[in-house]
């Protein structure tokens, strides 16, 4: 079966939760998703060919990184409770990081 999108929102949610350490780092969110992805599907992460990987990847069932990142924002704009120690280290630079693409692209 492949990746639904509603329930990657409930899978990052709960590894957060339950994993603190995840919530200031995507690539281990990441491959924490991409390790139950395998596991669901009864084959071992840790003797897996990259080939193979590669094609359950292409063939969306493995959730795209995309959707994990992007479903971490989302629940952290909206639970305090998951964000992570650089959350508002991130945020306070967003302003910054705003002004420098707007001069990028008026150039």
């Amino acid at each position: 079966m492949r990746v639904r999108i509603k329930g990657v929102l409930k899978r990052v949610e709960s590894l957060l939760r339950q994993h603190p350490h995840l919530r200031d780092s995507d690539e281990k969110l990441i491959c924490n998703i991409w390790a139950i992805d395998v596991k669901a599907r009864s084959l071992d992460i840790k003797s897996m060919p990259a080939m193979e990987f590669l094609k359950l990847f292409s063939e969306k069932y493995i959730t795209h990184p995309e959707s994990i990142r992007r479903s971490r924002a989302a629940l952290q704009a909206k639970h305090q409770d998951l964000r992570g120690k650089t959350y508002n280290e991130r945020h306070s630079n967003q302003t910054e990081i705003v002004t420098d693409l707007t001069d990028l692209k008026n150039g």
